[in-house]
């Protein structure tokens, strides 16, 4: 089988790529690994991270190419040139525009969250993150059930936002969430990539599940094609002009993870078929690689019995551990970072190499609340108002907690002690939780203290679950230009060769990180491969 471009996985970066490109009279094949489109896109919350955007200017909010310059280079920590972002915000521009003229795909604002880190130059304290809104899967047609649904429920971000948060989920609209349910309506990561499989169907796209590839046909120097295996059979496709790698990042790989994260990880917050498999095909070809310790980290924890495709489901630890009457201590029954923290900051506080024990202190933590937030708040499937379920351990007092979690109880109680002295002032003198717009978005405003994310633990019985360190998925990847042309180990182009998604190393955030970031690196080059690949054979 011979086509113009064949595109290696389904996320939202792939799938942006295969419509580029098929727009610009390409002849595209998309070819998925697993049983399902939508890679671990499907199962986010969403969000895209798009500096500038016309959405916000409706809602009134100012900005501009030189503040999200200036927010992203200190993000950015050096890792890539100022050229590099500027061309990165000219790219994410074109592309957001392309997807509101030629896709099925729109987007709405959401005016209140604020950047990850709105105390840097150029931060926004809202409006630069969209999320798709809700979609019919029925016109997803034979694709339905062959294209993922979000794990989480079909409600947006902007309305969960709008009903008050998780905080207060038990004032959401269940009414509308059972109807959506019942008629296949889509939301976050759902309703991002089903839009982008209708119109690859529409534009005539072949799609295929359930092939893997396995290696890239290189030839006279360049990616010719690819080899893949579906049914127990070995088939070959090549490619007249490009093959463009979306095939996610590696973090369900055992042995990768050990090799190149340098701390153990406990659960991927993504689909069992994030294998690495771009990576190791591309570096045997002669890709280059950047930023392999880095990761999209996360806290996590995980209710018994609940898997996904066979594997363990982990949860996000969001919005619990901001909220006020609630601490994260590790094994000594300390708190070690700023709860109310964006999750990959806070993750890489879990990851701490401690030389005096040569060892990783915070690994693992423990979420530790009381009746008034167990009374409160929602942690999981555990509703405010009922009891504690099984996986969450249940005790009259601090010291007998202690015990049964295995816990240093006097550290416990100094940690507990000094803790309440500053929900009292409402300054964390050690963390400084609650200090920015964004951590105070995740705490509560109706809380009677002075600070919206702090709370004494002082109303017993009290609670504790595990918390373990996760992630969203790998941000090292392969080198690759501004077009998402993968290089070699020296820089050069490797002819042929794109990549988008976590297959590309994420060097636009380099060592930050910002929400919906992912997303937006993986549509924006997703979009400059799809346009490069398309008029030529570069």
């Amino acid at each position: 089988m011979k086509v113009d471009v064949v595109v290696v996985g389904s996320g939202a970066g792939a799938l942006v790529a295969a419509n580029v490109a098929a727009a610009a009279r390409a002849e595209v094949i998309v070819v998925e690994k697993s049983g399902k489109l939508g890679g671990g896109s499907a199962l986010s919350t969403g969000l895209v991270f798009a500096p500038d955007n016309e959405l916000m200017r409706a809602d009134g909010i100012d900005d501009s190419p030189a503040e999200a310059l200036a927010y992203l280079s200190r993000l950015n920590g050096g890792i890539a040139a100022r050229e590099r972002l500027e061309r990165f915000l000219e790219t994410q521009a074109q592309s957001f525009d392309w997807l509101g003229r030629e896709s099925s795909l729109r987007f709405r604002s959401i005016p209140h969250l604020p950047d990850f880190h709105p105390e840097f130059d150029g931060g926004k304290n809202g409006g630069r993150h969209v999320a798709a809104e809700p979609f019919d899967g029925g016109l997803l047609g034979e694709w339905a059930d062959r294209t993922r649904r979000s794990q989480s429920l079909p409600l947006t971000y902007y309305e969960i936002e709008e009903m008050g948060g998780p905080a207060k989920v038990r004032e959401w609209d269940f009414e509308l969430i059972a109807e959506r349910i019942g008629a296949d309506v889509r939301a976050q990561g759902a309703a991002l990539v089903a839009p982008l499989v209708v119109d690859a169907v529409r534009r005539g796209i072949e799609i295929r599940t359930d092939s893997a590839v396995e290696r890239l046909i290189v030839r006279d120097d360049r990616v010719a094609g690819v080899e893949l295996s579906r049914d127990g059979a070995v088939e070959t496709i090549e490619a007249r002009r490009s093959v463009i790698l979306g095939t996610g990042g590696f973090e369900w790989n055992a042995s990768m993870n050990q090799q190149f994260l340098g701390v153990p990880l406990a659960g991927p917050l993504t689909v069992p078929s994030n294998e690495g498999d771009g990576h190791r095909m591309a570096i045997r070809a002669g890709a280059g690689v950047a930023l392999m310790h880095e990761s999209v980290w996360s806290p996590v924890f995980h209710v018994p019995g609940e898997e996904y495709e066979g594997r363990p489901y982990w949860r996000n630890l969001a919005s619990e551990k901001g909220r006020p009457h609630s601490i994260l201590v590790n094994r000594g029954g300390q708190r070690f970072a700023n709860e109310s923290l964006n999750y990959v900051d806070l993750g890489r506080a879990f990851g701490a190499f401690d030389v005096p024990t040569y060892g990783f202190p915070n690994l693992s933590a423990f979420l530790i609340v009381d009746s008034a937030y167990k009374s409160t708040y929602p942690i999981a499937t555990a509703m405010p108002g009922e009891g504690a379920p099984e996986w969450m351990l249940e005790a009259p007092t601090l010291d007998v907690l202690a015990r049964e979690l295995g816990i240093d109880a006097a550290n416990l109680a100094a940690t507990v002690a000094r803790f309440n002295t500053f929900a009292a002032t409402g300054d964390d003198e050690d963390f400084g939780r609650g200090r920015t717009s964004f951590e105070r978005y995740y705490g509560d405003p109706a809380n009677a203290g002075p600070n919206p994310t702090l709370g004494a633990l002082a109303e017993p019985p009290f609670y504790a679950i595990p918390v373990e360190l996760g992630t969203f998925g790998n941000r090292g990847g392969l080198t690759g230009t501004d077009t998402g042309q993968v290089t070699d180990i020296d820089g050069r182009p490797i002819a042929g060769l794109y990549a988008c998604g976590n297959a590309l190393a994420q060097t636009v955030l380099g060592r930050g990180y910002e929400g919906g970031g992912t997303l937006a690196q993986a549509m924006a080059f997703g979009f400059a491969a799809g346009r490069a690949t398309a008029g030529k054979g570069s």
